[in-house]
């Protein structure tokens, strides 16, 4: 090696090692400085000068990363915002920094949350307990948070006397005012402007009084029928060109021109694949589009489900005698396939061929909803079963309503709230009444006696309302990108005119917890205990009293 060569190596050794020496006393200068940083924040917090501490806390983690000093700064920032509310902003950039870098600190969430909450914004409030839950959170205070967000709800404005259940996205309601048309968001700032309205039936169509006539409109307000009726006790769901209207205690079915077909039906049903059920003289029994008793015939089938014949080769048939059919929330007898009947004394699963499913039996049982899961009643003790006849919760209600969008209305010491599909109470039992929880989150319920109103879920997205089922979750795992919502997480409502609210169009029905300690206290007064079961069809008259139950229906015969 050359003396040049030499001279050269010598420079390349000598430069490197300046490079590594540089670079460790840089080191040595940032873990100085972090700790002066550090150092000076908790000097700076001892003197009650959080929003400096937060400050520097925040500078030292710009220089090391580590989750204490982040849950330092967090607490000097909450300190300082508890000082001074302007400071918010830089309390939730800070919240918004720690729970970044460890999503599943409890503590970062649960102060972003609350800082939401304090702006009325659920939706992002939701979103951040959500992320800390997906990414492991395990603490039990961040667990009852988070229950406690999940099913928190609103009290929208508005009182009502009476109500029909919700119909093609759409109540029907009534006040002092007047009767009208709520949307299944539960909102409207349209007064009540009719005398009388039915439930919205196909194609839009609904009873109303309107000008001083009775009239059937469709969803473009255009009128179909003039009716004579000028004050009914009820109004059925139009559906197959036929309607059933309540006057003098006694339904009768009319065509969409108002024409009487016929009648003299003490309950009625809704017109459903060519018939409906109705009763008279206490018996129930179904009838085609004409009015004409239909025979319920099945096959009989053996223990292999093999058709049984006789000597003939001919297969065996009977017939059906129900005592009852019971209707669903959606005014339909049949829901998925199954029919929900009452034979020689006990209520069973058919279906559409009249076939007995399964060997379940109740006492008394409540309208399908879309989960599918029904609330049925044994020796005064309500529970829950599937349309297989499988129980999903055992009796133990004083009362109930079958699950709709997650939820199922109980009662417990005299008052309703509601369960989730686990059977735990996510809603503190506070109302005298409930009905069912829609898509948009929202429910009726009555909050004094015969008053009526309307609750909403602060939170609502699609996961929420099948979480809790024992095969739901999975599917939409994975599927969704995560995104943070701007405002919420609600289906946006569709502005209505007036002259929408009084001739709604049909849309589908849109609707379901609050905090495990429940919103509003329960009202001290015990309220009467409303009917348990409900086989009766006939909804309640649009005077006020008790909420009309879904319509049709045939109870069992005295």
């Amino acid at each position: 090696m050359t003396q040049t060569q030499m001279g050269v190596a010598f420079a390349l050794v000598l430069i490197t090692g300046m490079g590594w020496y540089s670079k460790i006393s840089d080191q040595q200068r940032q873990v100085k400085r972090y700790q002066q940083e550090v150092a000076e924040a908790a000097d700076f917090e001892k003197r009650g000068l959080y929003q400096k501490a937060g400050e520097n806390y925040k500078e030292a983690l710009g220089i090391k990363k580590e989750e204490a000093i982040y849950e330092k700064m967090m607490d000097a920032y909450e300190k300082a915002y508890e000082e001074k509310e302007d400071r918010y902003k830089e309390y939730m950039e800070a919240a918004e920094m720690a729970q970044a870098a460890y999503p599943e600190n409890p503590h970062f969430a649960l102060a972003i949350s609350r800082l939401y909450i304090q702006k009325n914004d659920y939706a992002n409030a939701f979103y951040f307990l959500d992320k800390a839950k997906k990414a492991g959170s395990k603490d039990k205070t961040f667990q009852k948070e988070y229950r406690k967000m999940l099913y928190s709800f609103k009290t929208l404005y508005g009182n009502y006397n009476s109500y029909y259940p919700l119909s093609n996205g759409f109540y029907g309601v009534k006040n002092k005012e007047g009767a009208g048309y709520i949307p299944a968001d539960g909102e409207s700032s349209n007064s009540l402007k009719q005398e009388f309205v039915g439930p919205i039936g196909e194609k839009g169509y609904r009873l109303l009084r309107k000008d001083g006539k009775t009239i059937l409109m469709d969803k473009n307000e255009v009128t179909q029928g003039v009716f004579s009726n000028k004050n009914p006790e009820d109004i059925g769901y139009y559906a197959e060109d036929r309607i059933p209207i309540k006057e003098e205690g006694e339904y009768s079915y009319y065509n969409a021109l108002g024409d009487r077909l016929f009648g003299g039906f003490s309950e009625a049903s809704r017109f459903q694949k060519g018939k409906a059920v109705v009763k008279k003289a206490k018996r129930v029994f179904f009838i085609d589009s004409e009015g004409k008793e239909l025979e319920l015939k099945y096959t009989v089938k053996d223990e292999k489900g093999k058709e049984k014949k006789d000597e003939n080769g001919k297969k065996i048939e009977q017939e059906r005698k129900f005592e009852a059919v019971q209707i669903n929330p959606d005014y339909s007898f049949i829901a998925q396939g199954c029919i929900l009947a009452k034979e020689d004394g006990a209520y069973h699963i058919y279906n559409e061929n009249w076939e007995q499913i399964s060997d379940f039996s109740a006492d008394e049982v409540d309208g399908i909803g879309k989960d599918g899961i029904f609330a049925f009643s044994k020796k005064g003790k309500w529970g829950f079963a599937n349309l297989k006849g499988e129980v999903v919760l055992e009796p133990k209600y004083k009362a109930a309503k079958s699950f709709s969008e997650g939820l199922a209305g109980v009662m417990e010491d005299d008052y309703w709230g509601f369960i989730n599909l686990k059977g735990e109470m996510v809603i503190t039992p506070q109302f005298f009444g409930v009905d069912y929880f829609n898509k948009k989150g929202v429910c009726i319920v009555e909050t004094t006696p015969e008053v009526y109103q309307f609750i909403k879920r602060n939170i609502v997205k699609k996961e929420i309302f099948t979480e809790d089922s024992k095969d739901a979750s999975k599917e939409e795992k994975g599927k969704e990108k995560e995104t943070k919502p701007e405002e919420t997480t609600e289906a946006a409502t569709e502005a209505m005119t007036e002259a929408a609210t009084e001739a709604p169009t049909e849309g589908t029905e849109a609707a379901s917890e609050a905090p495990a300690e429940g919103g509003e206290a329960a009202p001290e007064a015990a309220p009467e205990a409303p009917v348990e079961g409900g086989e009766t069809a006939a909804a309640a008259p649009p005077e006020g009293g008790e909420a009309p139950p879904a319509e049709g229906g045939a109870p069992a015969a005295e």
